[in-house]
């Protein structure tokens, strides 16, 4: 009776390495801070006044890439390791915003209080689906990336007339730049 199941158990872990393991879900998340580069901001002008300016440029968010996958192992001849892209579940796109603004602040001791003069921005976003990891060797060996001319931003160009006379100018231009 013994030998049967020392028997038995043998026979059941031969076949076990002729098995598969369980599939298992990957996720792979990415983001990356577009515009960061234009984040500026003047500080009260003049400093340590009891009036005071400030002009700022406030960036946030980027660039994001989502992609969906499976992996599994094989066995027993050589232990292999595939990872499968779920077919259309990988997401790239840009979701990001500007802010331009304008503030004056009053601090004489008995009173003190900051106002916005002004503030305009403008946000993009645009998301694009695409069949994740296009290893090489893989088909499509490549991604077209389609814009239309609606989706294209304008250029944004603000005029502040501070005293006549004396205005101030903000223009920001939009082009595509591949490298």
């Amino acid at each position: 009776m013994r030998s049967a199941f020392l028997i038995a158990g043998l026979l059941y872990c031969a076949n076990a390495q002729a098995y598969e393991s369980e599939e298992a879900d990957l996720h792979f998340f990415d983001t990356y801070d577009l515009l960061s580069a234009l984040y500026f901001d003047t500080g009260w002008l003049p400093s340590q006044d009891p009036f005071g300016v400030r002009f700022y440029i406030y960036p946030s968010g980027g660039v994001v890439t989502e992609m969906e996958a499976v992996s599994q192992l094989t066995w027993p001849n050589a232990l292999t390791h595939t990872i499968t892209g779920v077919p259309g579940s990988g997401q790239f796109g840009i979701d990001t915003d500007l802010t331009v603004a304008a503030e004056m602040n009053i601090d004489i001791g008995i009173y003190s209080d900051t106002w916005t003069l002004w503030q305009d921005g403008f946000s993009l976003y645009q998301m694009e689906e695409f069949d994740p990891l296009l290893l090489p060797g893989s088909k499509p060996e490549s991604i077209d990336v389609v814009m239309n001319d609606t989706t294209l931003i304008d250029p944004i160009e603000i005029d502040i007339a501070l005293i006549t006379g004396i205005d101030l100018v903000f223009a920001v231009l939009f082009y595509p730049q591949y490298t």
